[in-house]
């Protein structure tokens, strides 16, 4: 293991919401650990817009198949045309108050103006989705030595268009994108 200031950390939605929803265990014990080595986090702004949207997701889900006992073409026709009642959008929002509460030691980034040709150039040059992108732009332009994610097609392609660039601009990137047990076991133990 580095030491731990040599070490900074970017998070992607996927193991905030892991932790936040209290239903991954290995991300729990991630963000508790990264914590307690008090080694940096930091996370797209992004991430929080992202977790909204799936707690949004996760309320119309319920009130759709438990509430009013919809189909599943219905839920995904009506997905995108959400129409949550103010107790509801009440719910998400103190979900992410709590959850910014809760992840506290999390500095939450913006990109800045000048990212946006970079951040245009992974999404329009390789397999990664727009909002992974963002997260890996982030992790990049904050000089994070690891991003992590439990997302593989994110591993799979951020590893090799870092390596790429790399080879191509003949510079050492020190970024992996790693997911959560090849995390713990590089930063943790």
């Amino acid at each position: 293991m580095a030491a731990n200031n040599k070490i900074k950390v970017c998070l992607d939605t996927n193991i905030i919401r892991g932790y936040a929803v209290r239903k991954n265990e290995r991300c729990i014990h991630l963000l508790e650990s990264l914590k307690d080595k008090k080694i940096k986090v930091v996370a797209s702004f992004y991430c929080l817009m992202e977790l909204s949207d799936t707690k949004k997701d996760d309320l119309f889900f319920y009130k759709c198949f438990v509430k009013q006992k919809k189909t599943i073409t219905d839920f995904i026709s009506e997905r995108k045309s959400k129409n949550l009642s103010s107790e509801e959008l009440e719910e998400n929002s103190e979900f992410i108050q709590e959850t910014i509460e809760k992840l506290k030691y999390i500095e939450w980034l913006d990109l800045e103006e000048n990212a946006t040709d970079l951040l245009l150039e992974v999404s329009r040059l390789t397999n990664i989705s727009a909002p992974d992108s963002i997260h890996l732009t982030t992790a990049f332009l904050a000089g994070c030595s690891h991003l992590i994610t439990e997302d593989t097609h994110l591993i799979k392609y951020a590893n090799k268009l870092l390596k790429v660039v790399s080879e191509e601009e003949k510079i050492e990137i020190k970024l992996k994108v790693l997911g959560v047990e090849p995390s713990i076991k590089e930063i943790i133990s």
